[in-house]
């Protein structure tokens, strides 16, 4: 995503807000998993797949971790009251709880049919994904 876009509404707040709303909401990933039960090592596929897009995007000047300064940012652009909510997004459907089962069904598709689509990417010529995911 082109930067003047990503943060155009932080330029001018009030024109981010005139719309009505009364607030901004920015959603952000993290394109390293990261697991609280200690399920994905460093070293895992999961992983080196996050850190391998983190590299191509630094390869092309452009920063994956947008989740990481997004709340500064925000905070300059002279947004008050910033919130940084961070949410448990399964990959898979391993969880006992129901809606969480429901989401990582849904992300485990999102993460088979990204993968499908990198296999072109900078970071194999080839076409190869170097792993490959399944539940």
């Amino acid at each position: 995503m082109n930067d003047k876009l990503l943060l155009a509404p932080l330029k001018n707040p009030r024109r981010a807000l005139d719309i009505g709303c009364g607030y901004l909401e920015q959603a952000e990933l993290n394109p390293v998993p990261k697991c609280d039960d200690g399920s994905i090592e460093p070293g895992d596929a999961m992983d080196e797949c996050g850190k391998l897009a983190v590299r191509c995007g630094e390869a092309f000047g452009k920063s994956l971790m947008v989740e990481e300064f997004m709340q500064d940012e925000i905070k300059k652009a002279g947004f008050t009251e910033v919130a940084k909510i961070t949410y448990k997004w399964p990959i898979g459907a391993w969880s006992n709880d129901p809606r969480l089962k429901e989401l990582g069904r849904w992300n485990l598709l999102h993460w088979n049919e990204g993968a499908w689509y990198m296999r072109g990417s900078p970071s194999d010529t080839r076409g190869n994904m170097p792993f490959a995911m399944s539940t």
